[in-house]
């Protein structure tokens, strides 16, 4: 699982790369993306939006408490039918 950090007023997005398991001609036609803290969803909190893009799945994260570790779960569903899921840690702290 990828990490990263950020502070509770920035609001960028973050790219999940899904190149490596893709067959040649394969593309990602619908994606899902889940915000949690512990088990608790949270997408509306700290995900913005997100979209498709070639090969990635870019997702604009946004606010979040300092202190708390958020698992924002991304899933591509393909053309072929193959569903792929990715998780990353985002990590809010205040500097």
């Amino acid at each position: 699982m990828s990490n990263f950090i950020k502070q509770p007023n920035e609001k960028y997005p973050i790219s999940i790369d899904y190149s490596a398991v893709l067959n040649e001609s394969e593309t990602i036609s619908s994606r899902e993306v889940i915000g949690y803290l512990g088990d608790t969803d949270v997408t509306a909190i700290i995900i913005d939006s997100s979209s498709i893009s070639g090969d990635d799945i870019l997702v604009v994260v946004k606010a979040g408490d300092a202190g708390n570790t958020y698992k924002i779960t991304v899933r591509a569903t393909t053309s072929d039918g193959n569903v792929y899921e990715k998780d990353v840690e985002m990590y809010v702290n205040e500097d």
